[in-house]
């Protein structure tokens, strides 16, 4: 639920490969959905600190999806915000998660796409929550080439961070199986809890893809990205791509790329300059009444803090990230799901080549319909960050809940 430069630019070219298919008129689907959860929980350390300290909690979130699909495009609004209130220690903290994601076919060989997202998260709470309708499986991806938003940025794992990031794009078709994709965004990440001042990412994406059989498209990519810190510390970033999609089955689908990126850092007045590799993958079984996905991912989108970077202002950081997500309809009114997702980071600077850290969480919820409107589920989950130093205690964290859903499919 669930990110992740070079992923979203071979994804950009190959999932447009099939952005044209659709000749024949397909009636408009609207979904709207409003969930309330209320809860009760306990927590072991629930914003990985040290000293630890152990936590109940209650726990109110709100959860609520705006979609329109039809035969030109498609367009989805959705909002997550909690509140939880420790009863020791942490008081009352909120995280949040709103996005907007729209599609359109402006021609019979041209689409475009735009995103915007805003988010507010808590020592990387966000990470380890299932955010999404528990009574149906996830869609499968139909062409869309906005990922998720995949791991926490390593120095909001300390405390508060905001992130603002919007991106728009086109697809064109080019001849019988060539399509031709180009984006370009912006992100802002900053701190509250910090006197790093946080930090601006510009990007920019172009790829190609064509289809060689009815199942089996390949490509090239090449993505730009530039951070910017204060002062006048900055990192450019180059990542060229070959990539790959797959059709295995019907219901089953194969993503690869692998690539270089060349890091040119520019610190404290000193420059030097990084090549290492880039890869990404992902297999996915998207069923009637269960979903199953696994990906991998390498590239650099996240910073250092200055405390690890030795005073400085900001370093870029290699991401390497593990995840998987299961759902699946046990029966009439029972669902399950569950999500592990593992986070290497480190930097391409050879001076820090010893500053490492490693976030690891997993979340399991099983949710069982009361009533026409009423739910009630408990969710378990896990936390462990492995840093530089001293390593914070585990969290381990559990919640039983009700849930109201005011809402519609039509």
């Amino acid at each position: 639920m669930i990110s992740v430069r070079m992923y979203k630019a071979f994804r950009f070219a190959l999932a447009a490969g099939t952005a044209f298919a659709v000749t024949a008129p397909v009636a408009a689907e609207t979904v709207d959905i409003l969930d309330l959860n209320a809860g009760l929980g306990a927590a072991t350390n629930p914003f990985l600190s040290i000293p630890s300290h152990s936590s109940a909690f209650g726990r109110v979130s709100l959860t609520g999806t705006h979609s329109i699909r039809s035969e030109h495009g498609s367009t989805t609004l959705s909002a997550f915000v909690e509140n939880t209130t420790y009863l020791q220690d942490y008081g009352s903290k909120q995280i949040f998660d709103l996005s907007a994601q729209a599609s359109r076919a402006v021609s019979p060989t041209a689409q475009i796409f735009g995103s915007l997202n805003f988010s507010g998260d808590f020592a990387g709470q966000l990470s380890n929550r299932i955010i999404g309708v528990p009574t149906e499986p996830p869609p499968p991806d139909e062409g869309n080439p906005i990922p998720p938003a995949g791991a926490p940025d390593l120095l909001g794992l300390t405390g508060r961070n905001y992130r603002v990031s919007g991106q728009v794009g086109a697809t064109i078709r080019s001849g019988a199986s060539g399509t031709i994709s180009l984006s370009a965004g912006a992100q802002r990440n900053w701190y509250s809890h910090s006197s790093f001042p946080g930090y601006n990412t510009y990007s920019t994406d172009a790829g190609y893809s064509r289809q060689i059989s009815e199942r089996t498209s390949v490509g090239a990519s090449l993505a730009l990205q530039r951070q910017d810190y204060a002062g006048s510390d900055y990192t450019n970033i180059l990542n060229p791509a070959l990539t790959a999609q797959i059709s295995l089955s019907e219901r089953m689908s194969a993503h690869g790329a692998v690539g270089i990126m060349v890091v040119n850092e520019h610190f404290d007045g000193g420059s030097q300059s990084t090549v290492t590799p880039s890869f990404s993958a992902s297999l996915c079984d998207h069923g009637t009444v269960s979903n199953l996905c696994a990906s991998i991912t390498r590239d650099a989108r996240s910073s250092f803090s200055p405390v690890l970077s030795g005073g400085g202002r900001g370093l870029a950081t290699i991401t390497t990230s593990l995840g998987l997500s299961y759902f699946r309809k046990l029966g009439e009114r029972d669902t399950l799901q569950a999500s592990i997702n593992a986070s290497h980071y480190s930097n391409a600077a050879a001076a820090l080549s010893d500053v490492k850290s490693t976030y690891v969480s997993s979340e399991v919820e099983y949710d069982r319909t009361l009533g026409a409107r009423m739910s009630a589920g408990v969710s378990v989950g896990a936390r462990k960050l492995f840093q530089f130093g001293a390593d914070p205690k585990a969290d381990i964290n559990g919640s039983v809940y009700l849930r109201y859903r005011i809402g519609r499919h039509l």
